[in-house]
């Protein structure tokens, strides 16, 4: 029991030191972590993807519909942050009733599919979209270098062509790669 003691102290010294390296050395951590078989989840939204929702939540009407990332993981968190309604949601095993979400999900993927498509416009006026929210992993992946994420995006999270320069989109927000365009009628 007195070892226990005489130990105690020492031992919470080291795991503070530690842990004030860890957070000094974030960055350079992240980066030699992903070196190693360890593949942990991690966040899937980057603080540039928390920014285009925060935005969202602060400068689009409550009854705005946004088009998010169809990507198993991309689009999770974009309806908690942003405060609005959204294509894509993380499922749930005890939805129900969800037929006509999911048939709205399968048509808007022709969106994502293709961006440049001028049919986009009369599918995206359709169902009422009103912003287009393109995480930063999709718009910039060479910063899956720096992000808090281990994984890195399913092949169907990237685009072919990133959904720039289109009539009916209009850039209204931007943060280092994380993008919500305005659909334009």
């Amino acid at each position: 029991e007195n070892w226990i003691k005489a130990l105690s102290l020492p031992l919470i010294n080291v795991i503070a030191a530690l842990a004030v390296l860890i957070l000094a050395f974030a960055g350079q951590a992240v980066s030699l972590s992903k070196s190693t078989p360890l593949k942990v989840f991690g966040a899937f939204s980057s603080v540039a993807d928390v920014h285009a929702m925060e935005w969202l939540a602060q400068h689009t009407p409550t009854s705005a519909l946004i088009l998010n990332h169809p990507g198993p993981q991309e689009a999770d968190w974009a309806p908690v942050v942003a405060q609005r309604n959204t294509v894509y949601f993380r499922p749930q095993p005890f939805f129900t009733n969800t037929a006509q979400a999911e048939a709205m999900q399968n048509d808007l993927l022709a969106f994502w599919k293709n961006p440049a498509d001028p049919a986009n416009a009369a599918l995206l006026a359709r169902y009422h979209v009103t912003y287009v929210l393109v995480p930063q992993i999709v718009e910039a992946p060479a910063t899956f270098a720096t992000m808090y994420r281990w994984r890195p995006p399913s092949a169907n999270a990237l685009l072919n062509a990133p959904p720039a320069d289109l009539a009916y989109l209009k850039l209204v927000f931007e943060a280092d790669g994380a993008r919500v365009y305005q659909v334009v009628s």
